[in-house]
């Protein structure tokens, strides 16, 4: 009887750990910035990504519902409904364009010393040859 009720304990408090909720469910709005993009050229065979360090790309996501899995993507002036996707690690935000292009940020629950968040953002566009990139940064 003992074994079971210490099972059981183990248990419960297994669960209660895997529960625990990520910071960043809690965040309604984050400016991202990356200063530095990976873009592969797919003209040949072979994949040829080149390191970009002088791009500033910078948006807002806005009005974040983790609870709703929305949010909205602020960029030059244009806003665009956008889904969220939660994990204990992270809020992933994924933006469907008309074109069929898919967006891609995900925002690590790793804050840094200043309080942002490492981010990564994908960009997964064919035109002519596939032209992928992504992008890697912070949001706060």
């Amino acid at each position: 009887m003992m074994q079971l009720f210490v099972l059981i304990l183990v248990m419960l408090c297994s669960i209660s750990a895997f529960a625990e909720e990520n910071p960043l469910d809690k965040i309604t709005s984050l400016t991202c910035e990356f200063p530095i993009t990976s873009v592969n050229d797919w003209k040949e065979e072979t994949p040829a990504p080149v390191i970009k360090k002088d791009q500033k790309l910078v948006f807002q996501l806005d009005s974040i519902d983790v609870a709703k899995s929305t949010a909205k993507i602020v960029g030059k002036g244009k806003a665009q409904d956008i889904k969220v996707i939660t994990t204990p690690e992270s809020l992933h935000f994924l933006e469907e364009m008309p074109s069929g292009i898919l967006n891609l940020t995900t925002v690590f629950n790793a804050p840094t010393k200043d309080g942002r968040f490492k981010a990564v953002h994908s960009r997964h566009v064919k035109i002519g040859d596939p032209l992928p990139s992504q992008a890697y940064g912070f949001c706060k």
